[in-house]
């Protein structure tokens, strides 16, 4: 958990501050079996680390929070997570996005047309 806080608001240019941080880290937690269970000699170590799919959820939920914060409502979810992508990857790993060619879908003829 530390460390996500630490990426959200000191190693990233996202300047999140601790309650917004710690709300997008709780909030991007996926519910744990047998949460009550506490391993002997300490905490349950399923709520301080990240799953990758987590992880992936609390940058959607840093993103979103931070174009709500500026006044941005119109923007799709995707866009924000771009544009955070784009102030993460490069400052954290010296890379930059590679764009997603977005095509449309055909609309399918299903038998219920008929």
């Amino acid at each position: 958990m530390a460390d996500a806080l630490t990426f959200a608001m000191k190693d990233t240019p996202l300047e999140t501050n601790i309650g917004d941080a710690t709300w997008c880290f709780g909030m991007s937690k996926m519910t744990v079996k047998d949460e009550n269970l506490v391993p002997p000699g300490g905490a349950p170590t399923q709520y301080n680390k990240l799953e990758f799919v987590e992880f992936l959820e609390f940058i959607g939920r840093l993103a979103e929070l931070r174009f709500r914060k500026a006044g941005v409502t119109a923007m799709p979810l995707a866009q924000m997570v771009e544009a955070v992508l784009d102030l993460i990857l490069p400052e954290m790993l010296g890379e930059t996005r590679r764009a997603v060619a977005i095509r449309d879908l055909e609309e399918s003829e299903s038998d219920d047309d008929y």
